[in-house]
């Protein structure tokens, strides 16, 4: 069907993807919750993959967490080998450890914004769809870093206080100068769900706003009960457009979404699909009602063409295709004008089941238009 883990936060933003990194931060954590750290998303990041080949990674995971055992006996191919099958034993238990369900908290920091009097809410959005976390920790075939975001990113939406208690916030916040102190503490819970390339996608379950000074809750914000949906995959559904891909029904996809979210054309052969995020997606569908296929498109103005292919590639992984056709100004010939085309260059990842194309076109100064297609295989 079609579907739709401590530190302090410093923002780096990039127009088509906002990273937030992650420094440690000593803040406590509920017990309940796994800690955020590159050694729990990794296992967490291989129980995910049905298919993950403990064979292949056995020498980089031996030098990462038995690095003793690697440095005394790499050179000794004959003792090396009953080393790998010790580690391959190690990671198969570590990763039977996991739970799969269980929570991952991230406690970071961050500011809100200024009161909106109509909405009777503080601005803050700390999480958008282009929004991720990371830790960094891997080497050899293992990822460098391990992304994470999230699929409901919309569940903090503002700090809601009516007038009057929205100025005493305010005025509790102040110094002697008039100065208010708009920082604050998140202490966020949720739970992974599938694996996206490099990248772990995950639920938000509960997200806590707390007073820095007094570690007051300001606000809570909790997920509506659901089933999480944890996806045990080698990657068939990693390859989506923000969490959606082709291979179901378009009735499926009318009665996931609110009352008028797709519309088809007269025949059915064409749909646009409106995502609560407002993000529109068009489908194509067979006469039997199957979705073959979903495109996106958006536009960067203000971020080279590389950065976004980087980021991209942050997202899904490493591509297997990469070609750029140069663009090419308007030309004069003996017949007439040759108008100017674009740049064009088309990225490809591949699953077992899904190919995803995003084409990036570009050139004369115009904003990088992206078109993002999935497919199934």
């Amino acid at each position: 069907m079609l579907r739709s883990l401590k530190g302090a936060i410093r923002f780096k933003v990039l127009p088509s993807v906002l990273i937030l990194q992650i420094c440690f931060l000593a803040l406590a954590t509920p017990v309940a919750a796994a800690e955020f750290t590159y050694y729990n998303l990794l296992h967490i990041w291989m129980k995910l993959d049905r298919h993950f080949d403990y064979a292949a990674y056995a020498n980089c995971y031996m030098s990462m967490y038995r690095s003793d055992v690697w440095n005394r006996y790499k050179n000794d191919e004959f003792r090396l080998q009953e080393k790998r099958t010790e580690t391959i034993e190690l990671m198969k238990r570590r990763v039977d450890e996991v739970v799969l369900g269980d929570s991952i908290s991230i406690p970071s920091r961050t500011r809100f914004g200024e009161y909106d009097f109509d909405n009777q809410k503080f601005s803050f959005n700390p999480f958008t769809r282009n929004t991720y976390f990371y830790k960094r920790g891997g080497h050899c075939q293992f990822p460098d870093q391990i992304n994470v975001k999230f699929s409901n990113f919309d569940l903090v939406d503002g700090i809601a206080m009516s007038t009057e208690d929205a100025q005493k916030f305010l005025d509790s916040r102040k110094d002697s100068y008039g100065n208010v102190n708009r920082n604050v503490q998140l202490e966020i819970d949720f739970v992974p769900q599938r694996r996206d390339g490099n990248a772990l996608i995950g639920r938000l379950i509960d997200v806590r706003l707390l007073d820095q000074s007094s570690n007051a809750v300001i606000a809570h914000y909790t997920a509506v009960a659901e089933d999480v949906g944890i996806e045990n995959t080698s990657g068939d559904r990693a390859l989506s457009l923000m969490g959606w891909n082709a291979g179901g029904t378009i009735d499926e996809a009318k009665a996931k979404l609110p009352p008028g979210s797709v519309a088809c054309n007269a025949a059915g052969a064409e749909c646009e699909i409106m995502l609560d995020s407002g993000e529109v997606l068009k489908a194509r569908v067979s006469k039997e009602g199957i979705v073959q296929s979903l495109e996106h498109r958006t536009k960067v103005d203000d971020q080279p063409l590389d950065a976004v292919v980087d980021n991209l590639k942050l997202l899904y992984g490493d591509p297997i295709g990469d070609t750029v056709k140069e663009p090419r100004a308007a030309q004069w010939t003996n017949y007439g004008q040759i108008p100017a085309q674009s740049g064009v260059r088309s990225v490809v990842w591949h699953s077992d089941t899904t190919i995803l194309q995003v084409s990036l076109i570009y050139g004369f100064g115009r904003p990088i238009e992206i078109v993002s297609v999935v497919n199934n295989r």
